[in-house]
């Protein structure tokens, strides 16, 4: 891995709906962890020369891979009516509201949204991946699997939304304080620099603008072609310099 030069990634909870309680929801998301950090804090006395910690392509992937956490006990009920449509009850453990914005499209279970997103902006092109944690013992994988994702972070300003494929038609979803929600792999060779940022209006507009998209361009635009018209607009300027003005975490993750 490349020590020359790091990338600065900016993140924050992306709660919208309600932003004039964002201080109250940020206390919901807790700051994240390194992966490889993770590993190294959780190594036996037998580590030697063939341990999985000491494996260049384990070590080079996972030293760019973060998991972000669950920040209090959670449950939902559901079940999903004859039109294909998700019917959510609300239970006393609810930390986010949750709906769907899909009917259903797999035969075995609908998708459920937790009303939680997160937002990822980089200072430079930068593909982001985001998936199911592989490398913990997670309790909500028995009721549904998250939803991944793969998109340039530098180059679109979008939030990553909690959405979950169900196994059942019915059921419950419910997931854990401090329970691993997912991880987020940043592709690059570079070191990455962590930095939490606060939300507000301006930037909801921004990231609604690009959530957007597709009634602005016309369907079946390419993430390609959405990219250059970000960035022929100057929006990650735009997007960079207010994210700079709103920085609340200065201090990075230190990655061992």
């Amino acid at each position: 891995m490349s020590s020359s030069k790091a990338i600065n990634v900016y993140w924050a909870p992306a709660v919208s709906e309600d932003i004039e309680f964002h201080n109250e929801m940020n206390m919901l998301y807790p700051n994240p962890e390194n992966m490889f950090s993770h590993l190294v804090d959780n190594r036996s006395s037998f580590v030697g020369n063939s341990s999985l910690i000491t494996c260049p392509s384990v070590k080079n992937k996972l030293k760019n891979t973060f998991v972000f956490k669950n920040g209090i006990n959670s449950k939902y009920e559901y079940k999903t009516n004859i039109d294909g449509i998700p019917e959510i009850k609300t239970t006393k453990e609810n930390s986010h509201n949750i709906h769907s914005d899909r009917v259903k499209n797999l035969s075995f279970g609908p998708t459920l949204t937790i009303n939680a997103p997160y937002i990822f902006f980089a200072e430079e092109s930068l593909t982001a991946t985001f998936s199911q944690p592989f490398f913990h013992k997670i309790n909500y994988s028995q009721y549904g699997s998250i939803i991944p994702g793969t998109f340039d972070i530098g180059s679109w300003f979008r939030p990553f939304s909690l959405e979950f494929q169900m196994w059942q038609d019915s059921g419950i979803l419910e997931i854990n304080e401090d329970e691993p929600l997912f991880y987020v792999e940043f592709l690059t060779d570079k070191k990455i620099n962590l930095i939490r940022f606060k939300y507000n209006k301006k930037l909801a507009t921004y990231a609604r603008h690009c959530a957007d998209a597709p009634s602005l361009f016309g369907f079946g635009k390419s993430l390609t072609e959405r990219y250059n018209k970000f960035k022929r607009s100057s929006m990650d300027k735009i997007v960079l310099n207010e994210i700079l003005d709103n920085v609340i975490e200065k201090d990075k993750i230190n990655v061992r």
